[in-house]
């Protein structure tokens, strides 16, 4: 296994064990600082209300045709789903699958294996795992 392999394999292991571990470190967060839920504040930089949290700015605005919540901003008219600023925004798959995924590739399970399994691109396993390790680094 060369130095590449080596290090992207940790960083698979890495990245699915604080997934599955998701809720411990929700718990801890809530410990160390306030978290504000999705759809309570505006994520639009150029709003006047930008991240002013609990304002009656925000308005859910229907779902999207995955299921996931929309919101609407009243003073800036701009809308965006509920899973703006995670790993999931813009997935077409659900994030149940994505993370089924990657336990599946910290269960050392190929990535051909995951797409004759569940059907996912082997590209698209690794796209997840990218954006799993970006979203990581902001911890």
């Amino acid at each position: 296994m060369g130095y590449n392999q080596t290090a992207f394999f940790i960083l698979v292991l890495w990245v699915v064990s604080l997934l599955t571990a998701g809720d411990k470190i929700e718990e801890k967060l809530v410990e160390e600082m306030q978290i504000v839920t999705i759809g309570s504040f505006c994520f639009n930089e150029a709003c006047e209300d930008y991240q002013r949290v609990n304002q009656g700015n925000m308005l859910k605005n229907g779902k999207t045709d995955t299921g996931v919540q929309r919101y609407l901003c009243k003073t800036c008219k701009r809308s965006f789903t509920e899973t703006k600023g995670t790993m999931f925004y813009r997935c077409r798959h659900s994030p149940e699958e994505i993370v089924e995924c990657m336990a599946m590739v910290g269960d050392r399970n190929s990535l051909a294996a995951i797409h004759r399994i569940k059907g996912v691109k082997e590209e698209t396993v690794c796209k997840w795992l990218e954006r799993a390790a970006q979203h990581m680094k902001q911890f």
